[in-house]
């Protein structure tokens, strides 16, 4: 009797250790999905990944919003979910930063003088040149797009019979 008293007590505590085990994982999933969330916020991600981080965001959320409810197992999903959202959008927030800066230093070196411009593209004319050792024109272009297909015919609608049915 008192053996099965102790098995009883043992399986319990157990069950309840497991539970809280579960919802340890899921909090700390929740919390490192935040933590990546606020480090792609500093990456300005809002403004240059919106979609990665938005989904993020609202991926937290709902995480949050499951773990609240008990479901501890698809809190964790979503939270790590959400993490490697914000990741990808904290990576792709410094690399689109990284080209608009670089832009930016082009156009100022340009307007300043600083670089040296490459060669200027000549203008475009809409006769074919010709080739100067060869006098051949260039190729003309392939189309690209296919055919137009041919007009259809319509017809009148049939008339319905005589018989209903």
């Amino acid at each position: 009797m008192r053996v099965q008293i102790f098995q009883a007590l043992i399986i319990t505590v157990c069950g309840f250790a497991l539970s809280n085990c579960a919802s340890l994982d899921a909090q700390a999933a929740i919390s490192n999905s935040t933590n990546a969330l606020a480090q792609a916020e500093q990456h300005e991600a809002s403004k240059y990944a919106r979609y990665s981080y938005t989904k993020a965001e609202l991926m937290l959320q709902a995480a949050k919003i499951r773990n609240g409810y008990g479901e501890y197992g698809i809190a964790q999903q979503w939270a790590k979910q959400a993490q490697v959202l914000a990741t990808e959008a904290k990576r792709t927030a410094k690399s689109r930063k990284n080209l608009e800066d670089q832009k930016k230093r082009i156009k100022r070196a340009v307007k300043t003088g600083s670089v040296p411009r490459t060669q200027k593209t000549p203008e475009k004319t809409n006769s074919p040149k010709t080739n100067k050792k060869t006098s051949v024109p260039p190729r003309k272009r392939r189309k690209l797009l296919p055919p137009p297909r041919p007009k259809r015919k319509l017809l009148p609608p049939k008339r319905p019979s005589g018989e209903l049915p």
